[in-house]
């Protein structure tokens, strides 16, 4: 099979050294964006990748329409989770990547928030520990999601608000290394940062 054998190699050693730390969970807040406010979707490199560390990275920025913003939410820190898993018959495999947010409280925002997500078409941001910032959902497929609250009964129970997205993709949920521009100014997809404001020194 000569088209098989002549495409780029992208497989290389995994390695972890001793003293690495891989952290589990993810920060305590997300970013979510309508998917009718975004004009262009980035791909995912994939085998246009040069590195198998890139095969999984979306390549560029999202672009949105005028004046909209990505919408930052807090959530209970430690309680929240992702995943994802491998489904489909061979030569159709895909994963599906799922993540578990856990939000403070039943008030009246949250409650909204669930209320709108219900039957809404959206997209995820939520960053790893590290910082580093991953997809739920691409121009394929819609994200689908599980909503509930728990008001609690006793006063050592907690009242929470739970969100869990799942979404079909070519991949684990994808590395975002662009721009997310929120109300607050753009945060980098590779560190959950602010990108520093360069002044401009011409008048």
């Amino acid at each position: 099979m000569p088209r098989c054998t002549s495409e780029v190699d992208l497989y290389a050693n995994a390695e972890f050294c001793p003293g690495d730390a891989s952290l589990p969970g993810v920060r305590p807040h997300f970013y979510t964006i309508k998917k009718a406010d975004i004009l262009t979707f980035p791909a995912v490199k994939g085998t246009s990748a040069t590195s198998m560390g890139e095969v999984c990275v979306i390549d560029g920025s999202f672009v949105l329409a005028e004046s909209k913003t990505w919408k930052r939410h807090d959530l209970i820190d430690g309680e929240s989770e992702p995943s994802c898993e491998s489904q489909g018959s061979e030569g159709s495999k895909s994963f599906l990547n799922r993540v578990n947010l856990v939000l403070p409280g039943t008030q009246k925002e949250v409650s909204g928030l669930i209320a709108l997500l219900n039957n809404d078409d959206v997209v995820i941001a939520y960053p790893q520990r590290d910082g580093k910032i991953r997809i739920i959902g691409n121009e394929m497929f819609k994200v689908q999601f599980e909503l509930g609250q728990n008001g609690g009964r006793a006063v050592t129970d907690s009242a929470q608000t739970t969100i869990n997205a799942s979404v079909t993709d070519v991949c684990p949920a994808p590395f975002y290394e662009g721009d997310l521009v929120t109300a607050d100014g753009t945060i980098s997809g590779a560190t959950d940062a602010l990108v520093p404001v360069v002044e401009d020194d011409h008048e």
